[in-house]
């Protein structure tokens, strides 16, 4: 008689989110034109490079500064600089082989100080961190003779590959001709869609880019939008895989020459490949003739489950100045840093809270070109029928549509669209037998009649167990367990001796 255990394993990883981490950098943006005013001052910041140890990871970026200001003169130029950052994590669940996915955002970033020539910027990062840990997970799926197992159906999306990859996208602009200066860009993008298959992903995504342009000493703001789409290329991936992914602006640039003008925006795909799978997972067992000993697991994961998108209208105004002071001309906002302060599952929905951040820029009747930077809070609930206590929500948004007029002669009012997205994750938590241990032959039973009577909640399986017996020669003896067990019921079973 074989009792041989069939096992079998399969690629499954756990996702996790670590606590977010803040740092400051200071750059300094040196330039050979005289400053007489800056007009407006961004910061970005993107990761690099990621080394995962035991208990810690080495993040690797760069934090990049931009001002547009004013010369003495009255000409309008802009000037950058860059400031690379090394920062540690350290965490205990981190270990050597996990993967990491690991965002940049700038929360603040504030002037310090302005001379002739040099400018001070300290800005505020904070690192946001998603580990993901894959192992191989074994399970039962079956015994031989005499064994009998109880298994479960478990259907889930399991993480079976992650990965990073740079890509870029270029998109043509409405800047007719060399006579414009592009004197800031910055872009955000949002995934519309991602499609897999044969080795292949698609990502289709819209661009929300800001420009600041000078032409003729004349300062102009563009706020648009383009849809942008690419592939690329990766083995493991076929049309019924689930692909969960982000996209980090890295880097964008106009390059202008004569025929057209050209914005291209890098960036890293961070992304995770999840497959459905129904396991049958074995969650007891119990043998006729041996003594068995179970080794139980209790697993919990926290797996992707869906994502979706909602945008909100927020609006804000700012006095500049004094009541004696009037605004000639709005010449646009720029939006300057938009940072989640609370994202959480309440009884009622989603509560989404934060604070955009936007530089206006508007004209004086003097004929004087200024700034003034608007924080408009903003506080949304989302109401998602299947959203339920327990799931863990990251999110991330897109300004777009920023609209600004003059309220009162030195009121502006600034309106804008978020658009949030967002990617659930649910625990799920379950236990399945991962071992089966074989141990010493039974001791016959010296009864060769047997009643038991049916407890309540109880189950075929269940009393087999307790017996010791082959189900199905239990049910050739009681057709009416084929109906069903009711409490108190009396099941009768001959049993017949081992003769040595």
């Amino acid at each position: 008689m074989s009792n041989e255990v069939i096992k079998d394993e399969i690629l499954s990883g756990n996702v996790n989110f670590l606590d977010s981490v803040q740092f400051s950098s200071d750059n300094k943006i040196f330039t050979d034109k005289e400053i007489s005013k800056v007009i407006f001052a961004t910061s970005d910041a993107c990761v690099l490079h990621t080394e995962v140890l035991d208990e810690q990871m080495h993040v690797s970026g760069k934090v990049i500064s931009n001002i547009t200001f004013l010369t003495v003169d009255g000409q309008m130029e802009s000037a950058n600089a860059e400031m690379e950052f090394n920062e540690i994590i350290r965490d205990g669940r981190i270990k050597q082989g996990d993967e990491l996915c690991v965002s940049a955002n700038v929360v603040d970033s504030t002037i310090q100080s302005v001379s002739a020539g040099e400018v001070s910027i300290k800005t505020i990062v904070e690192l946001s961190s998603k580990l993901i840990s894959s192992e191989n997970v074994s399970y039962v799926t079956g015994g031989g003779d005499g064994l009998y197992v109880l298994d479960d159906n478990f259907t889930n999306k399991f993480l079976t590959k992650s990965g990073k990859e740079d890509i870029s996208f270029e998109i043509e602009i409405p800047v007719k001709d060399g006579a414009v200066k592009v004197l800031s860009s910055s872009a955000c993008l949002n995934i519309k869609n991602i499609k897999s298959k044969s080795g292949i992903i698609q990502i289709d995504a819209t661009a929300f880019y800001n420009l600041l342009l000078s032409e003729d000493d004349k300062l102009k703001v563009v706020n648009d939008e383009s849809q942008v789409s690419e592939e690329i290329a990766f083995d493991g991936v076929d049309e019924y895989s689930i692909i969960c992914g982000k996209l980090h602006v890295c880097t964008c640039e106009v390059v202008q020459n004569d025929n057209n003008s050209i914005l291209r925006i890098g960036a890293m795909f961070c992304f995770d490949v999840y497959e459905e799978k129904t396991l049958n997972f074995v969650s007891d067992a119990f043998s006729t003739t041996n003594e068995i000993n179970l080794k139980v697991i209790s697993a919990l994961q926290n797996r992707f489950a869906y994502n979706f998108s909602e945008d909100t209208e927020i609006v804000g105004n700012i006095s500049v100045k004094d009541d004696g002071f009037e605004i000639r001309k709005i010449i646009g906002a720029l939006p300057k840093c938009l940072v989640f302060s609370k994202v959480s599952n309440e009884v009622d929905g989603t509560l989404v809270e934060g604070v955009a951040t936007f530089t206006a820029i508007y004209e004086g009747v003097d004929d004087q070109i200024d700034s003034v930077d608007v924080e408009i809070p903003f506080s949304t609930n989302v109401n998602i029928s299947n959203m339920e206590q327990g799931q863990t929500l990251l999110a991330n948004a897109c300004v777009f549509d920023v609209k600004t007029k003059i309220r009162k002669a030195n009121e502006i009012e600034i309106s804008a669209e978020i658009l949030m997205c967002f990617n659930v994750f649910e625990n799920n938590q379950f236990a399945y037998v991962s071992d089966i241990e074989i141990g010493e032959e039974k001791m016959a039973d010296e009864s060769a009649l047997m009643v038991y009577v049916v407890k309540e909640n109880e189950g075929i399986f269940d009393i087999a167990k307790k017996l010791s017996l082959d189900i199905a020669e239990l049910k050739a003896q009681n057709p009416a367990l084929e109906e069903g067990l009711d409490k108190g019921m009396s099941i009768t079973y001959y049993k017949q001796k081992k003769i040595n």
